[in-house]
């Protein structure tokens, strides 16, 4: 309630714009800009989304229409967006973005909206008395007109970062601004490479909030003439990671003792799960030619050349 009556608020303004965003299956946002005052009214009402959304190729090419995507492909009418107010930033220029859920026009969730698939998720794990916690780390390549803004590796490093303070200090802003709780932030050892952190969160909100932050340091590299690359293998021999820290608490606030079959079956189903960590064709040219790629179905105490890394203390280990 308290964030729609911000966006209430905000909207209420005559140049004010909303950004309606909706997560697809690319871990990409699809979206809709709308300007006030007519965007206040899809706080209550929603707004109309193609439903190929949920059904098309990273070029955005409509899947074949089988199955449970015929639905959504079929005369390639419209869901409704149902913006989740909780999730709203501020994007400067008095424009604000929202992550919205999907429906189908006669209320039913879109079961493929990649909020809902997580949501069903969720509920299952909680059914067994569990509750996980996820922070997410992004690496991200920054390329100008005559390459990556910097000429070299600057792993940990201050000096040859130079080049990146302006870019950084509005990218700094503006993720403080959306309140997202960066944890850190550091140079990399790729040229051109930056890495940003976020805290341990909801696991929901973890997913929203890391598709923000490529919304916000995209937007604020253009503002610098700059391209912000997330692709696994921006280079051959080069690799953009995004580490996804997992762990569990127990329902009832009992000590979890799971780690162990926790591991065990991420490592057991590793192949299968490759589909979703390595989703696209360059996932793939990463875990060929970058150092610190995954090949071998294998876990270590802190070791980053291991598939799965166990770290954190001993009292509160995670993957």
């Amino acid at each position: 309630a308290d964030g729609t009556a911000v966006l209430r608020g905000v909207l209420a303004e005559d140049g004010a714009r909303l950004l309606l965003l909706v997560p697809d299956p690319h871990a990409r946002f699809a979206a809709v800009e709308l300007a006030a005052p007519f965007a206040a009214s899809v706080l209550d009402d929603g707004y109309g989304v193609c439903g190929y959304v949920f059904a098309w190729t990273p070029d955005r090419e409509p899947l074949a229409a089988s199955g449970v995507l015929g639905g959504y492909l079929e005369g390639f009418g419209d869901l409704r967006m149902r913006p989740d107010a909780a999730t709203a930033i501020p994007l400067g220029d008095r424009t604000w973005a929202v992550v919205c859920d999907a429906e189908w026009p006669s209320g039913r969730i879109a079961e493929l909206a990649p909020r809902e698939v997580l949501r069903g998720q969720l509920a299952a794990l909680e059914g067994l008395g569990l509750v996980p916690s996820v922070g997410i780390e992004h690496e991200v390549v920054f390329t100008g007109a005559k390459g990556p803004l910097t000429t070299h590796g600057t792993d940990y490093a201050i000096g040859g970062t130079e080049h990146l303070a302006p870019l950084l200090a509005d990218i700094r802003s503006g993720l403080a601004e959306a309140g997202l709780g960066v944890e850190s932030a550091r140079a990399e050892c790729h040229p051109g490479q930056y890495e940003v952190v976020l805290r341990h969160r909801d696991a929901l909100a973890a997913c929203d909030d890391v598709l923000l932050q490529q919304l916000i340091v995209r937007r604020a590299a253009a503002r610098h003439g700059v391209t912000a690359s997330y692709l696994a293998a921006p280079e051959p021999g080069q690799g953009n990671s995004g580490h996804v820290h997992l762990s569990l608490s127990t329902v009832d606030g009992s000590p979890p003792d799971l780690l162990g079959g926790f591991l065990a079956g991420v490592l057991r189903d590793a192949r299968a799960l490759t589909a979703v960590w390595a989703p696209t064709w360059n996932s793939y040219a990463r875990l060929r030619t970058a150092p610190f790629s995954p090949r071998d179905v294998r876990w270590g105490h802190d070791d980053r050349t291991a598939a799965v890394r166990v770290a954190g203390p001993p009292s509160d280990p995670r993957l």
